[in-house]
């Protein structure tokens, strides 16, 4: 029985620093993937930005749609935005 013991303990061991080592690496993976998909949000919300300042209908002052509708700049009436459909 004692054999037994000293054997799985010896496996037990053996095995403790792959198993380390294993779980380091999937941790910096874990941590690339995050970064790719935060990278992926701050992209896409920047071409949001931009492309909504060269939208036609927007308030250039960047006011709120309430506030926008008794602007000076934006009295004047615009045309709707159209969609292309390609």
């Amino acid at each position: 029985m004692e054999t037994i013991s000293q054997a799985l303990f010896w496996v037990a061991n053996s095995l403790l620093i792959p198993d380390i080592l294993l779980l380091l690496l999937l941790f910096i993976r874990s941590l690339l993937l995050v970064g790719g998909i935060y990278n992926q949000y701050m992209t896409k919300r920047r071409n949001d930005s931009r492309r909504s300042a060269n939208w036609p209908g927007r308030c250039p002052r960047r006011t709120t749609r309430s506030s926008c509708a008794t602007c000076a700049i934006c009295s004047r009436r615009r045309p709707a935005p159209t969609m292309r459909i390609s």
